[in-house]
């Protein structure tokens, strides 16, 4: 800009051209700083989508010219859109493309060994985009989510050592507990009703207990916040992570405009986040303090523990490794676990059945019981897979790499859309969009059913609401063995019925379902 002002100012005296003031001046820098930009920004833009290189792999229509398709993207609920495209036709080479803001070009893998080389062979080759990582690092802090290459590596391995299946079955009783809590809290509101029943709003009781699970994983402690404790951290979270307009406008503003804007926007919603972030840290903070001794001894390990007993413990660091543990419970665990209800309450057939086999096990089941049950773990991934947390995240090439043999130049976006995997009919059949856990069970061999773990897919990959590979979640193992064990108490307690039309997801990075999704509890003998 400064050089641009210094070459209007020796072009008008050149050309003997006297403003009539300074001011009048300023305007003629600025606007013709302004319609240099817009005429380079029309050219490049021109330029990209009559040179692209990736113009004859298919996708939808070309969209708008100026751009593309960003708007129908990041629309809601997300990644419906690119699931259509992706149903509409089909993409020989595993990969869809379509045009963006300005005539970006984004990439979509669609089939099993496209997806595999993005998350599994090639995943370091791929980083988040730059607006994103500076939206997370000040509202959540600098943890494994905003991390890339070695030091994602490294973290990955410490949340792996928390998060393996060995520490979560010494969690397994623990896990129990707080469901527990969940079924007397909904007995609780059920007491006064005549029919013992009562309409419950399941999207905010399972966002609680997820919540305080993941408080004893990653802290210790337990914040009891499905027993109405802890006020403050509920409503933290609420703050930071309930989808809102204008958390997606500050989003885009991240991801859209330049780097220093971004921060200088005195925007409302972000002075809330600033504010949440600051409780929840303060929370995290008192609660690792007030731990007067952080071991292991052979029992469960809690994320802070393993920091400390590996030399690695950093407080402001832990904090905020700490807050995508919690975010992640209170977002991505409950949101999946509400949806479950959801699927069971508008499918009575499979509710009948799923009470059925929990009830063929003793009272109360044992613990090994929850694994073992076929139709239940069908259960839980069926709704995951209908519902993945996360239905659309965006990649960035650092080095020219390669999908399907086809050369990928660096600073390429990638988009991985697991909603559109886990709705692609070309990997699930034609029935993807119904609720069918049968889909998950095999019935094949003589000695009964048991699970099938790709739920008739050609490839595990096929499955991506955990992701997979280098990316895939950590906190997997963790997140299922809540779900199954609330699951199978709540419908051995309770007849769940729908309340209202159909549900909207929403979120601003998890599709989350609504705040006010509510269903039917009715107890039952």
């Amino acid at each position: 800009m400064a050089l641009w002002a210094a070459g209007v100012r020796v072009l008008t005296r050149h050309l003997g051209i006297q403003p009539e003031s300074s001011a009048v001046l300023l305007g003629e820098i600025i606007g013709s700083w302004l319609v240099l930009n817009a005429l380079l920004l029309g050219l490049k833009t021109w330029y990209r989508r009559r040179y692209s290189p990736f113009r004859d792999i298919p996708g939808p229509e070309p969209g708008p010219w100026l751009y593309g398709h960003a708007f129908d993207i990041f629309d809601e609920p997300l990644g419906r859109r690119i699931t259509d495209w992706g149903n509409a036709q089909a993409y020989p080479h595993g990969l869809m493309h379509f045009f963006g803001l300005f005539g970006v070009s984004y990439l979509v893998p669609t089939s099993p060994a496209a997806l595999a080389e993005v998350l599994s062979t090639r995943a370091y080759d791929y980083v988040k985009p730059a607006g994103f990582k500076r939206f997370t690092r000040r509202f959540w802090g600098h943890g494994i989510v905003s991390q890339e290459q070695e030091e994602h590596r490294l973290h990955r391995k410490t949340y792996q050592a928390v998060f393996n299946q060995g520490n979560i079955a010494q969690a397994r009783g623990p896990l129990s507990t707080k469901s527990r809590q969940l079924v007397d809290r909904i007995h609780g509101l059920c007491a006064p009703s005549p029919s013992h029943s009562a309409i419950v709003p399941v999207t905010q009781l399972t966002a609680r207990v997820s919540l305080d699970v993941t408080g004893l994983i990653a802290l210790g402690v337990d914040f009891e916040t499905i027993l109405d404790r802890n006020p403050q951290v509920l409503e933290a979270h609420e703050a930071l992570f309930a989808g809102s307009r204008d958390k997606r406008t500050l989003f885009a503003l991240y991801n859209a405009a330049p780097r220093w804007l971004g921060g200088l926007i005195p925007l409302r919603v972000a002075r809330r986040m600033d504010e949440a972030s600051r409780v929840l840290r303060g929370a995290c903070r008192q609660a690792i303090r007030s731990r007067a001794a952080v071991k292991a001894n052979g029992q469960r390990l809690d994320f802070v523990a393993h920091l400390v007993q590996q030399g690695l413990y950093d407080e402001e660091a832990a904090i905020s490794q700490i807050m995508v543990i919690l975010g992640a419970g209170y977002e991505s665990t409950g949101g999946t676990l509400a949806w479950i209800l959801y699927c069971l309450a508008t499918h009575p057939d499979s509710q009948a059945a799923l009470r059925q086999e929990v009830r063929s096990r003793s009272r109360p089941m044992d613990e090994s019981d929850y694994e073992a049950l076929p139709l239940l773990n069908a259960v839980v991934l069926e709704a995951t897979r209908l519902y993945p947390a996360f239905s659309f995240l965006l990649r960035k090439t650092i080095r020219a790499t390669a999908i399907s043999g086809r050369a990928i130049p660096r600073g390429t976006y990638v988009a991985l859309c697991p909603h559109m995997v886990n709705h692609a009919r070309h990997l699930w059949g034609p029935d993807v969009e119904a609720f069918r856990p049968e889909r998950w069970v095999d019935r094949s061999s003589p000695a009964g059913p048991k699970l099938d773990a790709t739920g008739g897919a050609s490839a595990a990959v096929c499955m991506l609401s955990f992701f997979s590979g280098a990316r895939s979640c950590v906190g997997r193992a963790l997140a299922l063995a809540l779900m199954k064990r609330q699951v199978a108490l709540l419908v051995d307690h309770f007849q769940l019925d729908p309340v209202g039309g159909t549900p909207q997801a929403s979120g601003l990075f998890a599709t989350s379902p609504p705040a006010d999704l509510h269903v039917r509890f009715t107890q039952v003998r």
